[in-house]
């Protein structure tokens, strides 16, 4: 896996965009939101807010690998200074 990090998120809105499907596993689940899971396409593009609520994670590959593009971008029209 290649991973850019830069500083500490106070992201306000997360995303990403699924470059194949030619793989099995790696669906995103979001626990808070009663276990939904996203089984993405190839070309889909999850948007979601960067909180609590929407905490989720990426489930176990089972064969082949998975290329995606995660953003972080602080779309802060409130003028909010974070503690989601």
């Amino acid at each position: 896996m290649i991973m850019l990090i830069i500083g500490a998120s106070n992201a306000t809105v997360s995303a990403v965009i699924y470059i194949n499907d030619d793989y099995e596993g790696g669906e995103i689940q979001f626990p808070r939101l009663d276990g939904y899971t996203l089984t993405p396409k190839v070309g889909d593009i999850a948007i979601f807010p960067s909180n609590y609520i929407y905490e989720h994670a990426s489930l176990p590959m089972k064969s082949g690998t998975k290329y995606c593009v995660v953003i972080m971008t602080d779309i802060n029209e409130l003028g909010h200074k974070g503690g989601y």
